[in-house]
């Protein structure tokens, strides 16, 4: 089976992350894969897929002149595949995979990774909402990354038949590796770290002012945020106002967070809504503590209602912070640290990877159900990790 994986640009977010991680596997497994991506862009992560790669557009070029000349190139790479796969449920990405995919009569695979609803309003101009919500209904499969993202896709108006979970996985032997690197950088304690791009979904702004409220009732500790974003100034504004600059540090991107969850008393996730956070698993890797907010979805399912980490009131910031104080004057027992690291071993990612093939075998009609067997190969790749695709095969901005 070939497999046309497409994305509109190589930004850092979990969703590329685990497309890319998949797209290894599969190519691993006997499939060829094939890494369409739309666009170059002046933001691209350094990660790399560990397939064939085509650039729809290789040079930074603003895409709509560059259009045409994309979906040619897609359309010539979709008609060398048996079944096409949108790397998300929203963007450009999905409307010229479904283009395609009608084109030249491919089934359509939508990889799901955040509320379908929520994501359309966040990310979708208004003009194309409708035209987005349409192409997932009319998809051949929306695969969820969680139950709960399964019905909050069915609630808009996918059909069920058409509509699989399959869960993320993660490399645990190497983030627990990659952990054990000195950050090179000493942070007050207690130490709490958040992760993610500072957006209004991941609620970094009630985080802060939850840390605000946690100081005054007396739980001493420092807050670090990963990651970076549009966000930035207002949260930097936030900060200044709340008169807690020297206890909150905004780190930006880097190339190595779990260094630094690994040396956390406290992981936060202050979501307003996710589809399966890689990040809350990575946590649990570690063997840090969580305190997550109980948004739609994915938490609940990852700590197992509550077994696993603490949940709370998604937007409260006042719930949040007392989280924040119980869980520092109360850490984890050792037993309870050991037993959520033994829970990330649930997240294997060659199942994950094996349960696509399932569902792409039966939707191509050219390809007869092929073993799915799964060959690990070494770790899953971390942000700011960069890959060579090796020289045998085409480089970068080399159509279908």
């Amino acid at each position: 089976m070939r497999i046309l994986v497409v994305d509109a640009a190589l930004r850092e977010n979990g969703g590329l992350r685990v497309m890319l991680d998949l797209s290894a596997r599969w190519n691993r497994a006997g499939h060829p894969t094939t890494f369409f991506t739309l666009q170059r862009v002046p933001d691209e992560t350094r990660l790399r897929p560990r397939v064939r790669m085509v650039y729809g557009e290789p040079r930074l070029r603003r895409l709509r002149s560059a259009l045409p000349k994309i979906f040619l190139r897609l359309l010539r790479a979709a008609r060398r595949s048996d079944v096409i796969v949108s790397v998300s449920e929203m963007g450009m990405n999905v409307l010229l995979a479904k283009a395609a995919a009608t084109i030249t009569r491919r089934p359509l695979v939508i990889a799901v990774h955040t509320p379908l609803g929520d994501s359309v309003r966040e990310w979708v101009p208004f003009g194309l909402r409708r035209l987005v919500l349409a192409v997932n209904r009319r998809s051949d499969a929306s695969i969820c990354v969680s139950e709960g993202l399964a019905e909050a896709t069915i609630a808009q108006g996918v059909q069920p038949a058409r509509v699989h979970v399959v869960t993320n996985g993660v490399d645990v032997a190497a983030i627990r590796a990659r952990a054990d690197i000195d950050p090179g950088l000493t942070l007050g304690r207690p130490l709490v770290v958040a992760v993610g791009r500072l957006t209004p979904q991941k609620g970094f702004d009630v985080l802060i002012e939850a840390h605000a409220r946690a100081l005054a009732a007396g739980a001493a500790h420092h807050l670090a945020i990963i990651g970076e974003g549009p966000d930035r100034p207002l949260l930097e504004k936030q900060i200044a106002e709340l008169g807690v600059t020297t206890s909150v540090t905004l780190l930006g991107f880097r190339e190595n967070p779990h260094a630094f969850m690994r040396r956390a008393d406290l992981f936060c996730l202050p979501s307003r809504w996710e589809g399966y956070p890689l990040v809350v698993i990575e946590a649990l890797a570690v063997g840090v503590p969580i305190v997550a907010t109980d948004c739609v979805s994915g938490p609940t399912e990852i700590l197992a209602g509550g077994r696993y980490g603490d949940l709370v009131e998604v937007g409260s910031a006042s719930a949040l912070a007392a989280a924040i104080a119980r869980r520092l004057a109360d850490p984890a027992a050792p037993e309870a640290r050991a037993a959520a690291a033994e829970r990330a071993l649930d997240f294997d990612p060659d199942r994950a990877a094996a349960r696509f093939l399932e569902i792409f075998a039966t939707l191509s009609p050219r390809t007869a159900p092929a073993p799915v067997a799964i060959v690990p190969a070494g770790p899953v790749r971390t942000p700011g990790v960069a890959v060579t695709v090796p020289d045998d095969r085409p480089s970068a901005g080399t159509a279908g």
